[in-house]
Parts: structure tokens; C-alpha cells; sequence
């Protein structure tokens, strides 16, 4: 709570040092614009320019009259002087002023010195308009003025805080002497900020603050903490401070000092709070600054200390409600809410009354005032008194003739300057006259009277131009849509099945009209762009709780997924065409929604456990959906739409994505019934669809959806098919390839079958890929090796499988490596492999694909000094030595390394291969 409180300290005491920063610059801006138009003004013979060389022209002396020769012009070039914008706007376009002795003379300048004085009205009106926004405000205040000075000040606030916390807790000093201290602290600060109020103000300013909330925590330590002073005395001393801080802030004109001043007394008893339970005390305390911001208003329309107060006494009032509130305080409680409802009323009105013309940002305050006051109030009154039957409805009704009353009081005694918080507040008495009846009767139709109700104004008001009163049609209908919404949710208020129905067919409808209404009669207002994405998202809700809990209460399948699926497909076409019926893109964008609908109902499948295959009919659903989608993807290709070529690629490959997904899925619900003993077919089966994938994107490339978006589709649509390919032929190579009851037949196996077309499609991928991505040529160079790696090794894993069953050895690492035939298939078939590859490269002049045999042959001769030498024996090791001999004197002969100078271009190659 206190890091809460410090952090909202820090944001409100910027935004006050923001209003003072900027108030006084635009001062000090225009001040030295007059002081210039006034010089030029009375200054008849001085220069009516000056150029950016700053040419200074001296008043040439006047002969006499019988004499008069020609007017001459002196020039002085000084120095050229730093020229601010505004100086330079007012300049006339001349760069060296004349001045005759002529009578003329005068004439000119006073009619230059009027073009100015216009120029200069022109740019200040100018400035008016183009204040900068409050984050460049923010930013000005804290690099302007004295930033180490106002972080200073707030620092030690907590300083010295944190230190009567540490010197409590360890009695470092007694009582008496840490009171006395702080109120030596507070009295120095004081001092000297009072002694420099003229020379440096603002310095002076954050000193003063800064002692007015110590003293406000040493009196506060002093009743609170160690009972040192009753407490008449100490609320005495306390109403002293708080006048004397109000007293030197209006008579010095500093919002800062108030600011800083009302932080440090709201802060005062949460920073040394000893969780006593005094609410009575905290209460007064907090009114007392309260009425003391009231006084201020009274002189000063300070709208950001008023926002401080309000926001310190309703938070700080709502979290002791959550944690300390029993009903046994509800009378210090209600005259709390009531007391506070009047203070910042009264504040409300005061401030616009007194104030003709304020910045557009302070105007919010006003109206945040005025309305969050009663809704934060009633939220408070409705939770000490929700046990008391009727309680809520007599509150409701007491805050609409509040207001009633209020609003009629304003408007009487102040008809024209606050006619339209006036009216405010008679609408806001009328808000919670009709809260009354929802708070007495049922909510059900409560709520459906308020959805009808709020349509019924806001569609007159449009079609009339009172915009006002759309409003508050609208903000009725949202009422209505978030009190069914509750309804629904609610443990004490369930709905039976007819009002369900009739409830939720209702919001559906009216939601999604009133969003069309608004479109229609202003859909060029980009005010109103959020009251319309606000009820299409109350429309889309609604749809989805009608459609699910429909499902769930009205139908008995186990596949409820599909048919919640179904009704989304069906709603969002709905919409589509109410979309294209009203010209409204963001309604045809809603076909959109299938993308995250199907990727849940996907996840809730896989949850579930239910899949399409046996969900017959209803399984229509889901290629429904994916067709939906494609379709709506052909239309944006059509370019019925206009949507961004990188929104249309994550269109497509998120949708190829989610159908992987569900092909996934129901390979998951094949594998669910096969026997024990076919795990080699699942792999089998998982290596043919990935492989099959690819093929289909190859076979369709120059086709829909892949023609467009071919790059996109094959290099990062297929990345995760290419990842979950490497992963399964990386397990199967260990996989015996033997299904329970079926003969295991050499390469004519399911497993092996997949592999080698899984194998080919890989092949096939990296090509393309190097076609379509040049860029991406190092990466596919080094796929193709690891490519050519795993032909290798599924090449040994077949020999494996055909040993192992011809041989009936069993599929073990160590029983294989220990069978002496194994060995000497697999040097004789390495070094064949290696006879192929330095063939293939003399024949081809590749010295690479040569140096790649040479290394294999090298591996065969290591594995028979150091395994065949050792493993084999007798008959089977002579043969291997002999044949692995052979078969290196022929590559010696026939394929000796080629020249380094005869290698072949791509082209010629392939011109040779043709």
C-alpha cells in the first residue's frame, strides 16, 4: 500500500509542477513579446528590423529645413544574438532598416510597427492553439526548473519517513526527542523557503511543501504513535497547519505548495499507520483536507489539486472499506460518503463556474469530479448497506434526487456559465432514479428493459443529431448488457432455459444493431470508433455465450465441440454479410475470428478427447470451418478486401498451421486403436503424412492458396512438417521395423516405405527452397549434408533390419556389433559407397564429392585395424582385408583425384550430364 501511494504521489505532484511550468512560460512568452512591440511602438526612429546579422541602424541627424539633401543611412554590424521563434515570427521581411529625415519617414515605421504588433497578436493567438500534449508537458517540467531540487524534497519526505520506522522499531531515540526533531525539520524548511519566496520561487516553493508535510506527520506521530498531546489539542494543531498551508498558497499563488501540501497530510496517517483501527480519526482527518481544498477553490481554480484530493480520499477510503469495514461502523461510514459527495460537488461546480477559459485537459477534471464522485460513492454506499432489504434502492433513490436537486440549484443560480453541468447533473439524478427499480425488482428483465430502452434513445437521438443524448442511450444499453451478463454468471439469479433464450437473443441483436446504428449515423467520428468496437465485443459475447451454453443445455452429444464449432461458422458469415450489406470493413474482417475459434475448439478437442473421425456427421463441422476460411482467403486474394500483403502471409500459414494441428489430432485418435506391438506402423504412418504433405504443397505449388504465397508456404508453412520429419527419422532409426503378426519383408516394410519417401520429399523440399530463396543457400547446403547424412544412416539401418531378420539376431546394439557378419557387410558396403562417390566425382570433376570418399574409405580402413583386426578371425577376416583391398586398387585406377584446374562450371556439368 505505501509503495501504491508513493508511486500515485510521485504522478500527481509532476502533474501539478506541469501546470505551474507551463502557466508560467506561456506568461513569461508573451511578457517579452509586448515588452518588444511596445519598444518598436514608442521608438519611432529606432530600426523596424532586425536581420539575422543583427544590422543596428543609427538615427541620422536632421539639417535644417531650407536644406534638406538626402536621407542617409548608417549601418552598425554587430554580433549576431540568439532569436527565438516567436521574436522571429513578428519580423518584417526587410533585412536593413532606413530611416529618413523626411516626414515620411514616420509614417513607415508606425505602419511597420502596427504590422508587427498584428503578426504578434496572429502568433500568440497561434501558441494558444499549439500547447504541447501533457506527455511533452511531463517531460518539460522534469527537465526545466530545478529537477534535483522537486526529486529532493520527495525523497526526504520518505527518508525521514523510513527513519521514525527504523528508530521506532530499534528505539534508537526516545519519543520526545524524535517529535522534537521532526518539528525542528519542519521548522528550518519553512523558514527558509519563506525567506527565498522571492528570489528563487520555485526552490522556495518545494521547501515550504516539503515542511508542511513533516509537520503534518509530526502531529499525527505525536497522537497517533505515542499519545503525547490528546487528540483536541492534536486535531487543533492539525486545522492550524492545513489553514496556515491553504493561507500561504493563495497568498503566494502556488498550486505546488497546495499540491504538496494536501500529498503530505493524505499520506500522513497511511506512512505511519499502526493498524489501531482509529477510523473515526482517519475519517475527520481526511474530511478536514477536504474542506480545506473546498476553501482554496473558493479563491483558485486549482483542478489538479482537487483531482489529488479526490483520488486520496475515495482510494484510500475504498481499501480500508475491503479490509477494516464492519457493520457496526455504518454511521461514521455514511457520513463520510455523504460529507464527500458534497465537498467535491461543490468543488466541481466552483471551478467551472470560476473559470471562463482553462486548457481542454482541465475540463476533464470537472467532469471526472462530477461523475466519479456519485459512481464511487454509490459503489461504497452498496456495499455497507447490500444487507439491508431495499437498502441498495433507497440508496439509488437518494443520490438521484441529490443530484435532481443539485442540478436544478446550479442551473437556477448559475444558468448560463454552468448550464451543462447543470444538465449533467440532472442526468445523472435520472441514472439513478432508474437504478432504483432494477435494485428492487427482478434483473432479469430489468435488464432486457434497458437494453430496449437504450436503443429506443439512442436511434432517435442519432436520427435527430443529439449526439448528448445517443450517448446516454448508449451508456444505458451498456448498463442493460453488463447486468444480463451478471445475470447469467450469477450464482443467485441462474436463468431457466426460456429466459436464457430469450435474454441472450435479445442482447445478441440489439448489440450488434446498435454497433450498425452508430456506424451508420456517424461512422466518420473517430470519437465514436469506441462505442462501436465496445458493442460489437458485447454482440460478440453474447453470440458466443448463446451458442456454447445452448450446446450445453440443450443437446446431449459427446461431441459438443462440433456443434459449438458449427454455430460459429454460421455466426460469423452472419456477420460477414450484415458487413457487406452496411459497408463496414471491420464486420467483413469478423471471418477473422475462425482463426483463434478453430485453434480453441482444436485445444478443446485434444482435452477432451474427442476427435472428428467417429463424430460422423457433426464432423462436417470442421471442414465446414477450414473451408469457411479458405474461402474467405480467396475473397481477400480477390482483393474484395483490403488487407497488408504481411497480414494476408499470417493469414494463410497460421491457418496451415492450425490444419497440421488437426490432422495431427486425428492421427493421435488412429494411433488410440491400434494394437500393442504396431508402434513401427505409427512411425510408419507419421512419415508417410508428413512426406505426403510436402508433396501435396509441391503438386499444388502453382495453385490456390499456394500460388500467392509460394515462399511463404514452403519455407515457413512446412518449417515445423521439416522438423517433425528430421525427429521421427532421426527415432525410427532405431526402430526394428517388426508389427506384431505381420513378416518383416527388407525394405517393402511400412517403416522403411515411409522413410525413403519421407527422404525424397525432404530432397524435393531443399531443392525448391533453393529455388524460391536464394538468400537462403548457405542454410539449404548445410540442410542437404545433414540430408545426405541421414540417407547414410538409413541406409545402414535397413542393412540392420535384413541382417537381423535373415539372421534372426536380435535388434540390440550389442548383439548386432558383436556378430562378426554385420562387420563385414557393413566395410564391404562403405567402401563400395566410397568406389561410387570417387567415381562419380573423376567422372564429374568434383573434387569435394572425391574428398568425401577418400574420408569414408578412411573410415573403413580405421574400423579394420581397430574393429575387424580384433573382432573377426579366421575365414571372415581374410575376406574383408581382401575385398575392401580390391576395391581400393580399382578406385586408385579408375578414379584418381581430379586436377584442381579441370574442375567444371554448374554449366557445363549440366550440359555434359544432358
Amino acid at each position: 500500500m505505501t509503495l501504491l501511494l508513493g508511486i500515485l504521489l510521485l504522478l500527481v505532484v509532476i502533474a501539478a509542477f506541469i501546470n505551474l511550468q507551463g502557466k508560467f512560460n506561456h506568461l513569461q512568452q508573451q511578457l517579452e513579446e509586448l515588452k518588444k512591440v511596445v519598444n518598436k511602438d514608442l521608438s519611432p526612429t529606432s530600426p523596424t528590423t532586425v536581420t539575422p546579422q543583427a544590422a543596428i541602424t543609427e538615427k541620422a541627424e536632421t539639417p535644417p529645413a531650407d536644406n534638406i539633401p538626402e536621407p542617409k543611412t548608417t549601418v552598425i554590424e554587430t554580433q549576431p544574438t540568439p532569436v527565438d521563434a516567436k521574436t522571429e515570427a513578428i519580423k518584417p521581411a526587410s533585412t536593413v532598416a532606413v530611416f529618413s529625415s523626411k516626414p515620411t519617414a514616420n509614417v513607415v515605421v508606425q505602419k511597420q510597427a502596427a504590422s508587427a504588433t498584428n503578426q504578434a497578436q496572429v502568433q500568440t493567438q497561434q501558441n494558444k492553439t499549439d500547447e504541447p500534449d501533457l506527455g511533452k508537458k511531463l517531460w518539460l517540467w522534469f527537465v526545466n526548473g530545478n529537477p534535483v531540487a522537486k526529486l529532493a524534497i520527495i525523497i526526504l519526505f520518505f527518508g525521514f519517513s523510513y527513519l521514525f520506522k527504523y528508530s521506532i522499531d530499534h528505539q534508537l531515540l526516545s519519543p520526545e526527542v524524535r517529535i522534537l526533531g521532526a518539528l525542528v525539520l519542519g521548522g528550518i524548511l519553512l523558514g527558509v523557503g519563506w525567506r527565498l519566496r522571492k528570489t528563487k520561487e520555485l526552490y522556495a516553493l518545494i521547501l515550504q511543501g516539503g515542511a508542511i508535510g513533516v509537520l503534518y506527520l509530526t502531529i499525527f506521530a505525536a497522537i497517533k504513535l505515542y499519545t503525547m498531546i490528546p487528540f483536541i489539542l492534536a486535531f487543533i494543531l492539525l486545522v492550524v497547519i492545513c489553514s496556515c498551508s491553504v493561507m500561504l498558497a493563495v497568498l503566494q499563488r502556488a498550486i505546488s505548495l497546495a499540491v504538496i501540501a494536501c500529498i503530505g497530510g493524505y499520506l500522513a496517517p497511511v506512512l505511519l499507520s499502526s493498524n489501531a483501527g482509529n477510523h473515526i480519526g482517519l475519517f475527520s482527518y481526511y474530511l478536514l483536507i477536504s474542506s480545506a481544498i473546498l476553501a482554496i477553490s473558493f479563491w483558485q481554480s486549482w483542478r489538479v489539486l482537487n483531482l489529488i484530493g479526490f483520488i486520496f480520499t475515495f482510494v484510500v477510503a475504498f481499501m480500508w472499506g475491503v479490509d477494516r469495514y464492519q457493520p457496526a461502523f455504518y454511521f461514521e461510514c455514511q457520513i463520510f460518503i455523504i460529507a464527500n459527495l458534497l465537498i467535491y460537488g461543490v468543488i466541481a461546480v466552483l471551478t467551472s463556474v470560476r473559470s471562463e477559459k482553462q486548457e481542454k485537459y482541465q475540463h476533464v477534471i470537472d467532469l471526472i469530479l462530477l461523475f466519479s464522485a456519485p459512481l464511487i460513492g454509490f459503489s461504497l454506499q452498496y456495499s455497507i448497506v447490500g444487507h439491508i432489504e431495499f437498502g441498495p434502492a433507497y440508496s439509488a433513490l437518494f443520490f438521484g434526487l441529490f443530484y435532481l436537486v443539485g442540478g436544478y440549484l446550479v442551473l437556477r443560480k448559475w444558468q448560463q456559465d454552468a448550464r451543462r453541468l447543470a444538465v449533467y447533473g440532472l442526468a445523472l439524478g435520472v441514472g439513478f432514479i432508474t437504478l432504483t427499480f432494477p435494485l428492487a425488482f427482478s434483473a432479469q428483465w430489468t435488464s432486457l428493459s434497458w437494453l430496449i430502452e437504450g436503443t429506443v434513445i439512442s436511434w432517435a437521438a442519432l436520427s435527430q443529431r443529439q449526439h448528448r443524448f445517443a450517448w446516454i442511450g448508449a451508456f444505458i444499453t451498456i448498463l442493460g448488457s453488463l447486468s444480463l451478463f451478471l445475470t447469467n454468471f450469477s450464482y443467485n439469479y441462474g436463468l431457466d432455459n426460456t429466459s436464457f433464450i430469450t435474454l441472450y437473443i435479445t442482447l445478441s441483436i440489439i448489440a450488434l444493431f446498435s454497433a450498425c446504428l452508430w456506424h451508420h449515423y456517424r461512422h466518420l467520428d473517430i470519437s465514436t470508433f469506441v462505442i462501436k468496437v465496445l458493442f460489437l465485443i458485447i454482440a460478440a459475447l453474447s453470440w458466443t455465450i448463446l451458442i456454447i451454453d445452448s450446446t450445453l443445455r440443450f443437446t446431449t452429444s459427446d461431441y459438443p465441440v462440433q456443434i459449438i464449432l458449427f454455430g460459429f461458422v454460421a455466426a460469423v458469415w452472419f456477420w460477414y454479410f450484415i458487413g457487406r450489406k452496411q459497408n463496414w470493413d471491420m464486420l467483413q474482417y469478423s471471418v477473422i475470428a475462425l482463426w483463434p475459434i478453430l485453434f480453441i475448439s482444436l485445444f478443446t478437442s485434444f482435452v477432451a478427447g474427442t476427435y472428428t473421425i467417429p463424430a460422423g456427421l457433426l464432423g462436417l463441422s470442421w471442414i465446414a470451418a477450414f473451408g469457411s476460411a479458405y474461402f474467405y482467403l480467396n475473397q481477400l486474394q480477390k482483393n474484395s478486401l483490403a488487407l497488408t500483403p504481411l497480414a494476408l502471409q499470417l493469414l494463410h500459414i497460421s491457418l496451415f498451421w492450425i490444419l497440421l494441428l488437426w490432422i495431427a489430432n486425428e492421427i493421435r485418435w488412429v494411433f488410440s486403436h491400434l494394437p500393442w506391438g504396431f508402434e513401427s506402423l505409427e512411425l510408419a504412418i507419421v512419415l508417410a503424412v508428413l512426406a505426403l504433405v510436402i508433396f501435396i504443397g509441391y503438386i499444388l505449388r502453382n495453385q490456390f492458396p499456394f500460388k500467392q504465397y509460394q515462399q511463404a508456404y514452403w519455407f515457413a508453412g512446412l518449417a515445423p512438417v521439416i522438423v517433425c520429419t528430421i525427429l521421427v527419422l532421426f527415432t525410427g532409426l532405431y526402430d526394428s521395423g517388426q508389427i506384431l503378426g505381420l513378416t518383416f519383408v527388407p525394405i517393402l516394410n511400412p517403416l522403411e516405405q515411409g522413410a525413403i519417401f519421407a527422404l525424397m520429399m525432404l530432397t524435393v523440399w531443399s531443392l525448391r527452397t533453393k529455388q524460391l530463396k536464394p538468400a537462403a543457400a548457405t542454410f539449404i547446403t548445410v540442410f542437404q549434408l545433414v540430408l545426405v547424412l541421414f540417407i547414410f544412416l538409413w541406409g545402414n539401418s535397413i542393412i540392420l533390419r535384413t541382417l537381423s531378420t535373415l539372421m534372426n539376431i536380435s535388434w540390440s546394439f550389442k548383439a548386432l556389433w558383436n556378430t562378426s557378419e554385420v562387420q563385414v557387410v557393413f566395410s564391404l558396403t562403405w567402401m563400395l559407397i566410397a568406389l561410387i562417390l570417387v567415381v562419380a566425382a573423376n567422372r564429374y570433376k568434383q573434387r569435394y564429392i572425391w574428398f568425401s570418399g577418400a574420408a569414408l574409405q578412411g573410415i573403413v580402413v580405421l574400423k579394420l585395424i581397430l574393429v575387424d583386426s580384433i573382432e573377426l578371425d579366421g575365414l571372415l577376416r581374410a575376406f574383408v582385408f581382401i575385398g575392401v583391398a580390391i576395391l581400393m586398387l580399382i578406385i586408385g585406377y579408375f578414379a584418381p583425384l581430379p586436377p584442381r584446374n579441370a574442375e567444371l562450371t554448374s554449366k557445363e556439368l549440366t550440359e555434359e550430364v544432358k
